[in-house]
């Protein structure tokens, strides 16, 4: 059977290690390099026509951002996510959100929270048709910068480098569930958190994005609970 490492495109850039990670991320986030696959040094770096180096550090930072687990004398392999991991991540985000929408109101930063929100739930409007995705990688991506807008707005450098992360894999986790996503509630979801700040509640704004962050983290725990208890 041909290796799915065939499928890469050489590259002709001169920021190899850079230019490597970012393919590598893509395909893991896309799930096309799966929880659990082994990734070759040396398939990779024909592939993309490199040499090991920048294969070796672009999986040296993807380990970094806990994509990938590394062995000794085993190999390197994408990073598999449990219940707990799941459970935990979701947690973590749902405590920095809230930290961060009262940041928000505090500031004076409601207006262009809000304004912001405003756009983005437009923009993932656009990428939805009833209760399916027609373009999930546009909403995904609107999606990520939507509470991301929140986090950033605290200024908080080391909070943001760590929700990034974070959200990293919450974005990985979400590949393995889009048929059983609920586009529309998902959309309607992400208005209640718009109208929340538009309306200038904090409380409200605080309530539904506890509601929209639990309701995702429980599809997730279902579907682990389906396969076994990892993905």
């Amino acid at each position: 059977m041909e290796s799915s490492i065939t499928t890469y495109q050489p590259l002709d850039y001169t920021d190899l290690t850079e230019q490597t990670y970012r393919i590598l991320k893509d395909r893991i986030l896309r799930n096309e390099l799966l929880p659990g696959a082994q990734i070759s040094v040396p398939e990779v770096a024909l592939a993309l026509g490199v040499s090991r180096t920048p294969v070796t550090d672009a999986l040296k930072r993807l380990a970094s951002d806990g994509l990938v687990d590394i062995f000794p004398r085993r190999g390197t392999f994408v990073s598999q996510l449990t219940a707990r991991d799941v459970a935990e991540i979701f947690d973590i985000r749902l405590m920095i959100e809230l930290s961060a929408a009262e940041f928000v109101f505090q500031s004076g930063a409601v207006q262009q929270c809000s304004s912001t929100l405003q756009v983005l739930l437009r923009n993932m409007e656009q990428a939805i048709t009833g209760q399916d995705f027609k373009d999930y990688e546009s909403f995904m991506t609107n999606d990520r910068d939507f509470h991301t807008t929140l986090v950033k707005l605290t200024g908080n450098n080391h909070l943001i480098r760590m929700y990034t992360r974070l959200h990293v894999h919450t974005h990985g986790a979400r590949v393995h569930f889009l048929d059983g996503d609920d586009a529309q509630k998902t959309h309607n979801q992400h208005s209640d958190i718009v109208e929340a700040f538009k309306h200038g509640s904090v409380e409200q704004a605080k309530a539904a994005l506890a509601t929209h962050i639990s309701a995702a983290k429980m599809r997730i725990l279902e579907l682990l609970d389906n396969r076994g208890g990892k993905l």
